[in-house]
């Protein structure tokens, strides 16, 4: 992480944005936050700036062992963590027919309906990132 640092405060604007943009390196305060351990994928919601969808890969780990999700942002910037908002506005094939019958691997595609999911309230859709206590 040190040179990670290292390298942020010691950057060089490249010469097609260093007149658009100003960005001073040294003055930048970083905070870090932890994320709680997920499975699967979750979007990284910056107020104001927008989101960045995270997805782990590998192998699951075991949740005895599981670390938290180091995240270093500015000072003065905000974060949830959601439910990929992915999730509740794509169709995807619900697996049954007009009927509401669980279809069969051979015919699945042809004749299964479309479906939106919904989101329902039974499962927390995000949750605040605070500050790691050092």
């Amino acid at each position: 992480m040190e040179k990670a640092m290292e390298v942020w405060k010691h950057a060089k604007d490249p010469e097609a944005v260093r007149g658009l943009f100003l960005v001073d390196h040294a003055k930048t305060d970083l905070v870090k936050h932890t994320v709680p351990p997920f499975d699967g994928s979750f979007d990284l919601v910056l107020k104001g700036l927008g989101f960045v969808n995270v997805k782990a890969t590998g192998a699951r780990p075991d949740p005895k062992y599981a670390e938290d999700l180091v995240v270093y942002l500015p000072k003065g910037v905000a974060a949830i963590s959601r439910v990929p908002i992915s999730k509740y506005i794509t169709r995807t094939l619900s697996g049954r027919d007009k009927n509401g019958n669980v279809l069969r691997k051979e015919k699945w595609v042809q004749l299964s309906t479309k479906e939106i999911k919904r989101y329902t309230g039974k499962e927390a859709f995000s949750q605040q990132i605070l500050p790691a206590q050092e």
